[in-house]
């Protein structure tokens, strides 16, 4: 009997789905990928969500030309695109990452005047966005914070060193409405700016709309002085 039950081919058959899905947690993503084509039980144990919100995919230019087919993996929620090499026709925008379950967003290099022209849908279904020193028209900027001040499903935002050209001119965010700004990012739980280039107007119009203890969380991320808005 004993060995019977503990024998190869019935073990793993008595443990609970509970059991199979901590050992699961346990597994470096590449495990996970390969334990859900074991059985059609424990592709449905492997399929849960929590398994793989650690996990994030990963798009660059080595492999963008697979993007869309490296959207279709429906388990995963998290997507980082460093895509540097500018192009009007490209394998990946807006579109593309829509028609996926992505939900949390992380671009580097990213050049968004043509990758992701519609950067405002992007706000509006995201729940956490994440641009790293990528480029983006004067338009674009203000589109992202008049969506902000809408309200979206957006909870965190973090903007580092936007590549903004005005008139010639390296402007960061200094350009955006003060008040559209601060009403804008009042309204998001989590905010991150570095290298942003606020001017003292938009600084004053965030401590009329942040309670100060998140205000400060931001000045200090954003290399601001908190001088500099008393």
């Amino acid at each position: 009997f004993w060995k019977k039950l503990f024998s190869r081919n019935n073990f793993t058959e008595i443990l609970p789905d509970e059991i199979l899905l901590g050992f699961f947690k346990l597994l470096p993503v590449r495990d996970l990928c390969n334990v859900c084509l074991v059985s059609t039980r424990w592709n449905s144990i492997g399929s849960e969500p929590s398994l793989w919100r650690p996990f994030q995919l990963e798009i660059v230019i080595n492999n963008v030309q697979k993007a869309k087919d490296i959207l279709q993996c429906s388990r995963f929620s998290k997507l980082f695109l460093n895509y540097n090499f500018a192009q009007e026709e490209t394998h990946i925008d807006t579109k593309t990452i829509l028609q996926s379950n992505i939900t949390r967003l992380n671009m580097k290099w990213v050049d968004m005047r043509f990758v992701m022209k519609n950067t405002v849908l992007l706000v509006d279904r995201m729940e956490s966005l994440t641009m790293t020193s990528c480029r983006i028209e004067q338009g674009q900027a203000e589109e992202i914070f008049k969506m902000l001040n809408e309200g979206t499903s957006l909870k965190e935002i973090c903007i580092i060193n936007p590549i903004i050209n005005c008139e010639g001119e390296m402007v960061g965010l200094s350009k955006v409405s003060p008040k559209v700004l601060g009403k804008g990012l009042s309204k998001i739980r989590v905010v991150k700016l570095h290298k942003v280039d606020l001017t003292a107007e938009q600084i004053k119009c965030l401590g009329m709309n942040i309670e100060m203890e998140r205000l400060t969380q931001v000045l200090e991320i954003s290399g601001q002085s908190r001088g500099q808005y008393r």
